[in-house]
């Protein structure tokens, strides 16, 4: 008798622990991976409310190749414009737009397009985030092989965003889109335009207000995980949404 309660017990012990080990019972959290976005457009187009609209609905976080840039200008923005680029208006923005630009292109062209991709690489590693979802708000450039679209898609695995809005012309006739705020837009808008992956293109109303705006991408940004989601699935990639 006592060998058969033995035998018993022993067979619903062996059958528990070969169903814990089944791979098709749990989820291997190893292989899963982080969800990583770059989102490109022309200044204005609302980048940063699509992340702001984003973040809500899943765990992501921000980066920027453009905070770098102003944090490194600071002292010299403020002693030439008295403007603080990590914390101005958007008129502001627009005074020392072309400065920033100048700089940043030097930098650029001396490192063949990776001195911010470094610099923000370094950043991502040191916080801990190589394996959290993140969101770079600004990727502006495809100029050279290892660019900021290379880097996004290629070195991270991720995908490109592109954000749009149009508006319709006073008389209701014609769509009007943004144009780009300098010449350094308008020449690489057109490679971004190639690389995306996704594209978020909102209708802005004149005269809407912030919460009317985020509203509206907001939307968007639902039918834009639903999309993603869909399509990680249909390649057999674990990314974690939630």
């Amino acid at each position: 008798m006592e060998n058969i309660v033995f035998y018993l017990i022993f067979n619903i012990i062996y059958h528990i622990v070969k169903s814990m080990l089944n791979t098709n019972n749990f989820v291997d959290r190893s292989k899963i991976k982080p969800l990583v976005l770059g989102v490109a457009g022309v200044a204005g187009a609302g980048k940063d409310t699509f992340f702001k609209c984003l973040e809500r609905q899943i765990q992501i976080k921000r980066y920027s190749f453009a905070d770098i840039l102003k944090e490194e200008v600071k002292d010299e923005c403020l002693d030439k414009f008295g403007i603080d680029p990590t914390n101005c208006s958007r008129s502001e923005k627009g005074q020392i737009r072309d400065y920033l630009v100048s700089y940043a292109k030097e930098k650029r062209e001396s490192t063949d397009g990776r001195y911010f991709i470094n610099k923000l690489y370094h950043k991502i590693k040191t916080e801990g985030d190589l394996n959290s979802n993140i969101c770079i708000t600004d990727v502006r450039y495809a100029d050279y092989p290892l660019d900021e679209v290379h880097f996004i898609k290629k070195e991270l695995e991720g995908y490109l965003v592109y954000v749009q809005k149009h508006k319709f012309s006073l008389d209701g006739c014609s769509v009007v889109d943004d144009p780009p705020a300098n010449e350094e837009e308008e020449r690489n808008n057109p490679k971004l335009l190639k690389e995306y992956d996704y594209i978020i293109d909102w209708e802005h109303v004149y005269k809407s207000t912030e919460a009317e705006i985020e509203k509206a991408i907001s939307y968007h940004v639902s039918d834009f995980l639903i999309c993603l989601k869909r399509d990680i699935r249909s390649k057999g990639i674990k990314i974690n949404l939630q």
